[in-house]
């Protein structure tokens, strides 16, 4: 326990600070030996960094290592061999992840994006989609919001497959409220994951954040609707941005705004999805 508090403090740490900040730290491979020495350590820091350095708390870290093994919630830290290799692909990848159920595989997986008051046709369009590929063997990725995100974890499980939610707060957080049957079931048939605490609440800013992650742990990403303004874009650049295969479906109305985003991705080049055999010929 004492281990994974001083390695979960120094990620945590590490998470606030700048890519240049993260890099100057990386002498101290031992987190005891950081937190030891921590006062020499914000020396080499911007007065920025070592400010927000200077915050990190292990008694917090403590109380969250506890309330993770008291409630059966894994912490795979960046550089141990359970962590996802393709989130290393971000230029800020988490520096640990909170994870209940079992992450493997999902090196086969597809991630399944999309707005959250959907048209009733793109919701049946990625709940067949989401079935076919789960069927399949494919681990369907989502987010767990309304709309798109619940209709592909629907999807997955009815189809006796693998689904995997990355939530934008903590995994005991009620949030969305009152889903915790859902979110035990997805536990059940995969993973909760999410790079913040165990309870703690969904901020704006955390719902970007977490679309690096869904972009960069599937293989690829599907999308049946979503306005150029919207989470779902910042998805599909963090997928261009990595080099992440982009499949859409052609979109009900191409004038309309809430396809925006559909029409702005095939301009830029994404692929155009009319059969689950066009994303599995692709990339599986």
């Amino acid at each position: 326990m004492e281990e994974t508090a001083y390695k979960l403090w120094r990620a945590m740490a590490l998470n606030g600070l700048s890519r240049h900040g993260r890099e100057a730290l990386e002498m101290y491979s031992d987190a005891a030996d950081l937190y030891n020495e921590r006062l020499a350590a914000g020396m080499l820091l911007s007065d920025k960094d070592a400010e927000k350095f200077e915050k990190s708390s292990l008694d917090t870290a403590k109380r969250i290592a506890e309330k993770c093994q008291q409630s059966g919630i894994e912490i795979i830290f960046r550089g141990e061999s359970a962590y996802p290799d393709r989130l290393l692909d971000l230029e800020s990848p988490p520096e640990q992840l909170f994870v209940k159920g079992s992450l493997e595989p999902y090196e086969r997986s597809c991630s399944v994006i999309g707005a959250r008051n959907a048209e009733s046709c793109a919701i049946e369009t990625t709940y067949r989609l989401s079935y076919e590929l789960a069927r399949c063997g494919i681990t369907i990725i989502s987010g767990l919001a309304r709309g798109i995100d619940q209709a592909a974890h629907r999807a997955a499980m009815e189809a006796s497959g693998r689904t995997i939610a990355v939530l934008a707060c903590g995994i005991l957080f009620d949030y969305p409220k009152d889903h915790s049957r859902v979110k035990d079931s997805i536990a059940e048939h995969g993973a909760l994951v999410s790079e913040y605490a165990p309870l703690e609440a969904p901020l704006h800013e955390h719902f970007l954040h977490r679309n690096r992650i869904i972009a960069a742990l599937g293989k690829c990403v599907f999308c049946a609707q979503a306005a150029v303004h919207s989470g779902s874009m910042s998805t599909m650049r963090h997928a261009a941005a990595i080099s992440r295969p982009l499949f859409v479906t052609p979109p009900r109305d191409a004038l309309s705004e809430e396809y925006s985003g559909i029409v702005s991705a095939l301009q830029s080049g994404a692929h155009q999805v009319n059969t689950v055999g066009d994303i599995i010929g692709e990339c599986f």
